[in-house]
């Protein structure tokens, strides 16, 4: 457990959740440590690190640190695509382990790490963190680093003494994830651009907001639990609904949104059941209110 005026370390502290997560530490009283290849716009210690590469973390990165939040991923453009995954592996894989190196070397205990719940095996209706992961059915090449990642982070907590939480995300959306389907979404309708939606907009994904995952972090530095934990919003929401929702909220017209009949349906990916974590104070924003900020900040 950390405590206000504590050092944290944030590795990725650039990208979308990363800025967050940094913002609303120091807004909490932290002091904060980014490590990431560009500074950080802001007045925050920088420590240039890239998890891209075979070097070692430049020496004393860690030094006085708390914990560790570890966000710094690579996701690839075409998850789709085999030639994803030795930039995964590299960054996402061989990332952590020498984060871990230089955990140990450091004498930094304490790592809060964020997964993929999308790494689920097909087929299950609602997955929660015992069900068996397999990420067999859609972007291999990615979740796979992701789920290597996890098995990592247990390993080094039951044998190398480091208090290891997992955090498995579902797919993050809000203001400036641009990687975001819906925020793709967004700026089509504000464009006029009509959104096309294949096979019925049936594909179904379960939803995060950032700042949810931002949330989570923070209440898992304040506890001591360890393990794996999924964070998202609870539900699968179709692209059809979501689409809908957001032509609504842009004001843009009916002919904004083309449903494309297909053969057969598709599952996407399964809803995340987040028993787990709530238990334990985590609430998500429902989908709604996200939409709503998403339209408002796009």
């Amino acid at each position: 457990m950390v405590a206000t005026g504590d050092l944290i370390a944030v590795t990725g502290g650039t990208g979308v959740v990363g800025r967050r997560l940094v913002t609303d530490l120091v807004d909490d009283g932290f002091r904060v440590r980014v490590l990431s290849r560009s500074a950080p716009d802001d007045d925050i210690e920088h420590v240039a690190v890239d998890f891209s590469d075979d070097r070692p973390l430049p020496s004393g990165a860690l030094d006085g640190c708390a914990a560790v939040a570890h966000l710094a991923a690579h996701i690839p453009a075409s998850q789709e695509s085999e030639g994803a995954a030795p930039a995964a592996f590299q960054t996402n894989v061989f990332g952590l382990l020498k984060l871990l190196a230089a955990m140990e070397e450091a004498g930094v205990t304490r790592l809060i790490q964020t997964t993929s719940a999308n790494a689920y095996a097909p087929g299950v209706s609602c997955a929660a963190e015992d069900d068996p992961m397999f990420p067999s059915a859609r972007a291999p090449f990615y979740l796979s680093s992701k789920l290597v990642q996890d098995v990592l982070g247990a390993y080094w907590h039951r044998n190398r003494g480091i208090a290891v939480t997992t955090l498995r995300l579902s797919s993050v959306y809000g203001a400036g994830v641009e990687t975001s389907l819906l925020t793709r979404f967004v700026r089509l309708l504000r464009d006029g651009t009509p959104i096309r939606l294949a096979n019925g907009g049936s594909f179904a994904v379960d939803f995060v907001e950032v700042g949810d995952v931002s949330r989570a972090i923070r209440l898992f530095l304040a506890n001591e639990e360890t393990g794996a934990f999924n964070i998202a919003g609870g539900e699968k929401n179709s692209l059809l609904d979501v689409c809908a929702q957001l032509v609504e909220l842009t004001g843009a017209g009916p002919e904004a949104l083309i449903v494309e009949r297909g053969e057969q349906a598709e599952a996407g990916f399964p809803a995340i059941d987040i028993a787990k974590a709530a238990r334990l104070g985590f609430t998500p924003t429902p989908l709604r209110k996200g939409l709503e900020r998403l339209v408002a900040s796009t």
